[in-house]
């Protein structure tokens, strides 16, 4: 389900709802568990345990494209954001929100 983008953070693109868990490693820490909770062809929204540090160089597991590379541009109370190095491929963009959103048991 597309989320408007907010009137208060400019962003590129509509964010899809996905609570995906993720594999993330940076350069600070190694490989953690983490929690999208929005993506778009752009970048994504992350809940994680660990602090990361805005302009902090990171790695995420996502199905379909594998790993992609990002940064960190903002980080708050266990949320960050992470804008991509490269843009999703768009033919392939929903099937990736497709393996997100697919819930085991769930026909």
């Amino acid at each position: 389900m597309p989320l408007d983008p907010s009137p208060h953070e400019p962003r590129h693109a509509l964010r899809d709802y996905v609570e995906y868990p993720a594999r993330l490693t940076g350069a600070a820490f190694t490989s953690i568990e983490a929690l999208v909770v929005n993506i778009s062809a752009n970048g994504c929204m992350l809940h994680f345990a660990n602090p990361v540090a805005i302009g902090e160089r990171v790695m995420l597991d996502l199905p379909i494209v594998g790993t992609v590379r990002g940064i960190a541009i903002w980080s708050s109370g266990g949320r960050v954001g992470i804008e991509f190095d490269m843009t999703l491929p768009a033919a392939s963009y929903p099937d990736i929100i497709a393996a997100m959103t697919e819930r085991p048991g769930r026909e």
